[in-house]
């Protein structure tokens, strides 16, 4: 019995050395002979190339083609294109003044009544002018210096309001102080303007306005540039031809009255007519900035002239203006002005000069 299981033994032990030779013999078999194939592959030569090697005259072995005496080969250089000239720009025709589009008025916030331009990833985009005659070039006559006292009234507070005027050697300054003060005793009005004097009239050079409260707010007219900057708001306007300040379009409008006053008869009154409708581009302290179209008329039995500027939208400044020319006063003069934001919670303000706003037929 004990001889059997040995012999069993012996041959379970026998066939378990089989399996393991044949596991370990099998793959070095397969990849010895794949090694062959494909050696004997990679040294066959099919009988297409050896016909035509033998026809050609060549050696029936195919002899690795040794490289040239100069190698690497020489890089060839690079062909730059022909770079063909470009036409020059054309060159900007002269425009004439008086066919100059107006500038159109950039939107105001319904609430700050900021101005902001739409923007396309940094690339300002501008809005088509709004319909209107073109921008007339009139002939201004700067008024001599005055300094003129007003009455001030805003919704039920009232009281008195300086307006000086200075020109002296192409150069002028002007201010225009309120003594109406709020409940907090605060002045309510206090602006200056300073700049120079141009072929349009009066250019301005800086705007500054102090309100009630917050910090002063300046326009700056960079005319080396070409741009109307605001120290409060961010963003720039264009600098156009005769843009005034939210101070400076008055003494623009007194000029522009007084060399009418000043010009000699013609035919009828022709002379003395303004346009009917009569742009000022003028520049605010909250960062607004475009054109005004006046309302012109004319009152022919007191010799004032009476501009109004409507309201575009709500918010906006709505601005009726009367002036006086001689002979009630030595030059063309304010005689009332209401100004303020149509629809705004805050009041509009009403300058007046007494006598001269009763020379123009103005109720009291």
């Amino acid at each position: 019995m004990q001889k059997g299981w040995a012999v069993l033994l012996a041959l379970l032990l026998a066939v378990l050395l089989h399996l393991l030779v044949l596991a370990w013999w099998g793959p070095v078999a397969m990849r010895s002979a794949l090694g062959e194939g494909r050696t004997r592959a990679a040294n066959a030569v099919s009988w297409q190339v050896r016909w035509a090697l033998e026809g050609a005259g060549a050696p029936a072995q195919v002899a690795q083609a040794e490289p040239p005496a100069s190698w690497p080969p020489p890089v060839p250089q690079q062909v730059r294109p022909k770079v063909l000239p470009t036409m020059p720009p054309p060159a900007p025709q002269a425009e004439d003044a008086a066919g100059i589009a107006p500038t159109p008025p950039p939107s105001l916030h319904p609430h700050t009544g900021v101005a902001h331009t739409s923007h396309d990833h940094g690339v300002s985009v501008q809005a088509a002018p709004p319909p209107g005659p073109p921008r007339p070039m009139l002939p201004t006559r700067i008024p001599a210096n005055f300094e003129q006292s007003l009455q001030v009234r805003r919704g039920g507070q009232s009281g008195q309001a300086r307006w000086a005027w200075e020109v002296d050697r192409g150069r002028y300054r002007s201010s225009l102080k309120a003594d109406v003060r709020d409940r907090s005793g605060a002045a309510a009005l206090d602006w200056a303007s300073h700049g120079g004097i141009d072929e349009h009239g009066v250019s301005p050079d800086r705007f500054l306005a102090r309100p009630a409260r917050g910090g002063a707010r300046a326009v700056n007219f960079q005319r080396d540039g070409g741009v109307v900057s605001y120290s409060g708001p961010t963003g720039q306007a264009a600098l156009v031809a005769g843009a005034q300040d939210r101070l400076s379009w008055m003494v623009q409008v007194l000029a522009i009255v007084q060399a009418r006053v000043d010009a000699p008869m013609a035919s009828g009154d022709a002379p003395r007519e303004l346009p009917s409708r009569l742009p000022i581009w003028v520049a605010g302290p909250q960062g607004d900035g475009g054109d005004w179209w006046f309302e012109v008329h004319r009152l022919p039995d007191t010799g004032c002239w009476h501009f109004r500027r409507r309201a575009e939208r709500r918010y906006d400044v709505q601005v009726d203006l009367w002036v006086a020319g001689p002979p009630a006063a030595s030059g063309a003069r304010l005689a009332r002005l209401v100004m303020g934001p149509d629809g705004g919670r805050q009041a509009a303000w009403e300058l007046r000069d007494s006598e001269l706003a009763l020379a123009c037929g103005l109720p009291p």
